[in-house]
């Protein structure tokens, strides 16, 4: 069932799914979309390489 409703809602990652009674709260929680970088898209590269 949640796999239909993720489909029909279009989401895409990353993407943070809230069930049960926090729901309630969802405005206390949406302090991550009040950061400077929120909905940015960064890259970040480095010259060296790295082996393992």
């Amino acid at each position: 069932m949640i796999e239909q409703l993720v489909e029909q809602a279009d989401l895409v990652n990353p993407a943070l799914i809230i069930a049960g009674d926090v729901v309630s709260r969802a405005p206390a929680e949406s302090w991550f979309e009040k950061l400077p970088l929120f909905g940015k898209k960064n890259s970040i590269y480095h010259r060296k390489t790295f082996f393992f």
